[in-house]
């Protein structure tokens, strides 16, 4: 999930025209940071997911309810 987690926020940087610095920088995190998210090997929070779903107006993952 991780992998996808990390791809969909590539395309959605790209969509915007953001770059991985501009991203880090909406964020106040480290760019370093960022870039760890970005290979998919991090383990998202859901508050981080959150955060990152405010900051870009975008959904990463949907719930769905039966």
């Amino acid at each position: 999930m991780s992998f996808g987690l990390a791809e969909r926020i590539s395309e959605v940087l790209k969509e915007k025209g953001l770059s991985q610095k501009d991203f880090a920088k909406l964020l106040n995190k480290r760019e370093s940071e960022v870039s760890k998210w970005l290979t998919g090997r991090h383990n998202f929070t859901t508050k981080t997911i959150s955060l990152i779903e405010a900051t870009l107006d975008c959904k990463l993952i949907e719930i769905v309810h039966k």
